[in-house]
């Protein structure tokens, strides 16, 4: 037998081995970096919602449940900070990473002042700074899988700068273009996942039932000011229904890849 016919059925099997060790990579690598995109996302959410939480201690709202949630805010925050950074070792992340630590620095400390003026803009630049940062894990992902995790996990941010910003609006500050574009991005974005060609029947359920909450949350929002506590009440409780219901979602995306 020719010696090149007993080396041809080894070349074979070591070509389906790496090929198999290839696809397992790109699978984890694929995994991975949907987790990273996930935790980026949560950030991003968090960058409003401790925000949020500081007006409502300001104005009182649910104060023992609203403590309750700012601290374990903060410990979530300082968790997943930690975690993405070690992903400074990759080029495009590192001044992304070094300006999202310098703005959370600088957010932090004002969370217990609560003065409306400098929560807002030090939230604002930090969720820009983490939205640096999702793009490239996004784009680094290269899937649609990237895509839906992503749009899924900022519907959670959006529930939580819309009650931000109807907050300042009734420390009177004029937020009313702000609002209604943010609420347009969500709509925008909530139909979009709706049409996604990806959706099981659980997730086209679980959206059904973001709808429902975002009903609730329209109506509670276009409320103008107000002194009934109940009301806020209200808008405080259900930006948090819909971010639960968006974060359900965004593990439904993640379980498709």
């Amino acid at each position: 037998m020719p010696r090149l016919a007993l080396y041809r059925p080894f070349s074979l099997l070591m070509a389906l081995v790496l090929t198999i060790v290839a696809s397992v990579h790109a699978e984890a690598t694929l995994q991975a970096g949907t987790s990273d995109l996930n935790k980026a996302g949560q950030l991003r959410m968090l960058s409003q919602r401790v925000a949020k939480l500081a007006l409502q201690q300001r104005l009182n709202i649910l104060p023992d449940r609203t403590r309750q949630e700012m601290a374990q805010s903060i410990s979530q925050f300082d968790s997943l900070l930690a975690d993405l950074n070690r992903l400074n070792t990759l080029p495009r992340l590192v001044r992304p990473l070094a300006g999202v630590s310098r703005r959370w620095s600088e957010l932090k400390p004002q969370l217990g002042l609560a003065d409306p003026d400098t929560l807002h803009v030090f939230s604002e630049d930090l969720t820009l700074a983490i939205s640096q940062i999702t793009n490239i894990l996004e784009d680094e992902t290269g899937t649609q899988s990237g895509r839906l995790v992503d749009l899924a996990q900022r519907q959670t941010m959006l529930s939580q700068r819309m009650a931000k910003l109807y907050l300042l609006n009734q420390l009177g500050r004029n937020t009313s273009v702000d609002l209604q574009i943010t609420r347009s991005e969500f709509l925008t974005a909530l139909n979009e996942l709706n049409g996604a060609q990806q959706n099981t029947q659980r997730i086209r359920g679980q959206l059904e039932l973001a709808k429902g909450q975002w009903f609730f949350y329209e109506k509670a929002i276009a409320v103008p000011r107000s002194t009934d506590l109940s009301r806020l009440e209200n808008v405080a409780t259900t930006s948090e229904r819909i971010s639960q219901v968006m974060l359900e979602i965004v593990g439904d995306y993640r379980k498709l890849y």
